[in-house]
């Protein structure tokens, strides 16, 4: 494996105009990311761990970040991009390009695409627990498409010939130190939030649930409830903001929490019967 760079480029996929972009653009190997599948939360945990693949493979990453039903806005309509950033003594934080010209991917010879999710139980993951696989794909593979939705960073930080390098630049706990380089949400949305939290709980100490499905039955939404309800109990909290996409999870909730104690967000509700599949999605309608 290969650690020759610590500044990752990072490119939108959806703004790219490769006549604007740096030479290895062209020549060097490539490591394409693609989310849209997942809710933003996923979004964030699959990126962070494909920027830890990135730095191991010494590959160029691009992102496939669109609007879509399961996440309502672009990377650049909720982050910062490089180019608005005063640049610090930072040596690592990926530089986002940002034009409006037709998306253009230079031609490569070979592109392997895998899928670092549920996918067929999880068998592409093998491509990280076994460091001789990796070594080939990274060997064969000019462009290495990956659809993820999940957080496999863990993995890549347990390798044996690689991993201590990359705890010595990310730590044992990477999310933190890559949101803070990578994922500056735009001050209009920090204050926004701020604004809503205040008018809801007026300075009182509160939680968050994000239970964006029903799914297992509901058994890890009532085990969310029920640590919400013993902090509540104890004084340790005043407030819980649950937010959902479905009715019978918000039911749940209802039941749950003191009335008074419970934020709703305002949401058109999906019920369990007007779930559609389209492959392997679930459509939402949603209204903010």
């Amino acid at each position: 494996m290969k650690f020759t760079s610590l500044i990752l480029q990072l490119v939108i996929l959806s703004s790219l105009n490769t006549s604007n972009c740096i030479e290895t653009c062209i020549t060097k190997k490539k490591l394409i990311i693609d989310v849209d599948t997942s809710g933003l939360g996923n979004r964030l945990l699959g990126l962070t761990s494909s920027i830890l693949l990135a730095v191991t493979l010494d590959r160029l990453l691009f992102l496939k970040w669109d609007r879509t039903l399961s996440c309502g806005s672009t990377f650049p309509e909720l982050f910062i991009h490089e180019e608005e950033r005063i640049k610090g003594p930072s040596v690592f934080y990926p530089d986002i390009m940002l034009n409006q010209t037709k998306p253009m991917i230079p031609i490569t010879s070979v592109e392997c695409r895998i899928r670092f999710s549920q996918y067929n139980k999880y068998a592409h993951f093998w491509f990280l627990r076994d460091t001789e696989m990796l070594h080939k794909l990274d060997n064969e593979c000019d462009v290495i498409y990956i659809h993820t939705n999940q957080y496999y960073a863990p993995l890549l930080l347990e390798n044996k010939f690689f991993g201590n390098e990359l705890v010595k630049i990310f730590s044992n706990n990477p999310f933190p130190f890559v949101s803070k380089c990578n994922f500056k949400v735009r001050h209009r949305i920090t204050q926004e939030a701020k604004e809503l939290v205040h008018s809801k709980t007026q300075g009182g100490k509160w939680m968050a649930i994000h239970a964006r499905g029903f799914y297992d039955s509901g058994k890890g939404i009532s085990k969310a409830l029920s640590c919400a309800n013993s902090l509540l109990s104890r004084g340790d909290i005043k407030h819980v903001f649950f937010s959902t996409e479905s009715a019978t999870a918000e039911d749940m909730a209802r039941k749950a929490l003191p009335e008074e104690s419970l934020i709703l967000t305002k949401k058109t509700l999906i019920l369990p019967h007007e779930m559609k599949h389209e492959g392997h999605l679930i459509r939402y309608s949603l209204k903010s």
